[in-house]
């Protein structure tokens, strides 16, 4: 938890001291996300294992800085994933689904027009649960604001080779700017 901590000082910090010339804002964020990883192996008829993604949440913040059409983005996105695995072994099938949490601190680069712009950038993922592991990766997406609300579509490309498994995901996020 201290580890944890340590994250929203820096990110809070950052926000009250930047440069005057350079605007500083804070979002609140929830949604959606989708992990769309999905590997099969085995040998057919004697034992498979399928593992498929699922619908999870997502809930954090966002501090963004920079000028009127762009600027650096980054947060703390708490996210909820899902995985559903099934494994059949002799003609027998068993299936799971479970939940891991993960802290997910992206850094976009944002670049638009008022209405609309675009993230391009990475993330960091940290574990919180013990299923979980650790991972890093690409991160990019459209963003739609409507005065204070906005409506974020992210898709995520892991780089990190989580046993022989890149993770692949799309979140939808929707937040107010404070």
């Amino acid at each position: 938890m201290k580890k944890y901590s340590r994250i929203v000082a820096v990110l809070c910090v950052l926000g009250f001291t930047s440069s005057p010339a350079m605007a500083t804002g804070f979002s609140i964020v929830g949604g959606i996300n989708d992990n769309m990883t999905s590997v099969s192996t085995g040998v057919a008829g004697v034992a498979t294992a399928d593992i498929s993604g699922g619908l999870g949440y997502s809930a954090g913040f966002l501090v963004n800085f920079g000028m009127a059409n762009h600027g650096f983005e980054t947060g703390l996105i708490y996210e909820a994933i899902k995985t559903k695995t099934s494994v059949t072994l002799l003609g027998v099938t068993s299936a799971t689904e479970s939940t891991d949490g993960y802290l997910h601190i992206p850094v976009l680069y944002r670049f638009g027009g008022m209405m609309w712009s675009f993230g391009v950038g990475g993330f960091y993922e940290i574990a919180t649960s013990s299923g979980g592991s650790s991972n890093y990766g690409l991160e990019a997406g459209p963003r739609v604001s409507f005065s204070k609300l906005f409506i974020d579509a992210r898709y995520d490309f892991g780089l990190k080779d989580n046993s022989g498994v890149k993770t692949k995901g799309v979140v939808a996020l929707v937040g107010i700017h404070l």
